[in-house]
C-alpha cells in the first residue's frame, strides 16, 4: 500500500488498487450514514432487545417522511441480530423478523405476509390451516424478541373494521409471544390514528 493512501479509511483501503468496476460498484452500493438520530434509535432499539420478557412489552412506531432512512435503520438493526442455529445446527433462532405490512392490510393478508417473512412451508398458506396459531408457534420457536412491520402507513388503506382487527392481532402476537412489535411508516400514519380517535370522542359524545 502507498503511503500516500494512508488517510483511508483501512475498511476501504483494499479497494484503492482495485480495478474501476469494484470500485464503481462500492460506489453505487447503498450508504447509510450515521448521524445523532440514528445513534439515538440505535440506543433505543438495543434497548428494547434487552428487555425482559413479560405480559406487556414496550413497543415502538417509527414515522418519517419516505427516503429519510427508516427501511434502511431497521435492517440494520436486524443485521446486529443474525439468525443462529445453534449448537448442533438443530434449532433456528431469529431474534428478529421483519416483513413488510401489505398495501390492503387484513387479517389474512398480514398472516400471509408474516408466513412470507418466518420462511413458512407453502402448505401454510392454506385456508383450511389456523395460520395465527402456526405464526405463533414459529415465532415462539425461534425465540424471536422482536417483530417488525415496515410501512404501516397501508393501514390508511384499511376499512376501519379491517384495521381493528389488524392492530388487535399485533397486538396479540406482542402478548402471546411476548415479544417487542416495532412499527415503521410514514407520518400519515399518526394523522390517520388522531382522525379515527376524534371520531370514536365524536361517537360517544
Amino acid at each position: 500500500m502507498s503511503a500516500s493512501f494512508k488517510h483511508v479509511d483501512p475498511k476501504l483501503q483494499g479497494l484503492v488498487e482495485a480495478d474501476s468496476s469494484a470500485r464503481i460498484q462500492m460506489i453505487e452500493k447503498d450508504l447509510f450514514i450515521e448521524h445523532d438520530m440514528s445513534r439515538f434509535l440505535n440506543s433505543q432499539l438495543d434497548a428494547l432487545m434487552a428487555e425482559p420478557r413479560h405480559s406487556r412489552m414496550p413497543c415502538l412506531l417509527i414515522t418519517g417522511d419516505a427516503g429519510m432512512g427508516k427501511t434502511a435503520q431497521l435492517r440494520r438493526f436486524q443485521r446486529r441480530y443474525p439468525d443462529d442455529c445453534g449448537a448442533g445446527n438443530t434449532e433456528r433462532r431469529r431474534p428478529i423478523v421483519m416483513a413488510d405490512t401489505p398495501p390492503e392490510p387484513t387479517r389474512a393478508t398480514l398472516e400471509l405476509a408474516l408466513l412470507e417473512a418466518l420462511e413458512a412451508p407453502g402448505f401454510a398458506r392454506g385456508r383450511a390451516v389456523d395460520r395465527l396459531a402456526l405464526i405463533r408457534r414459529l415465532l415462539t420457536a425461534h425465540k424471536t424478541r422482536g417483530l417488525i412491520f415496515d410501512e404501516i402507513q397501508h393501514l390508511c388503506h384499511s376499512r376501519a373494521r379491517d384495521r381493528a382487527v389488524v392492530l388487535d392481532t399485533v397486538k396479540a402476537l406482542s402478548t402471546t409471544c411476548q415479544m417487542t412489535v416495532i412499527c415503521a411508516g410514514t407520518p400519515a400514519v399518526v394523522a390517520r390514528s388522531e382522525e379515527h380517535t376524534s371520531e370514536l370522542q365524536s361517537h360517544h359524545d
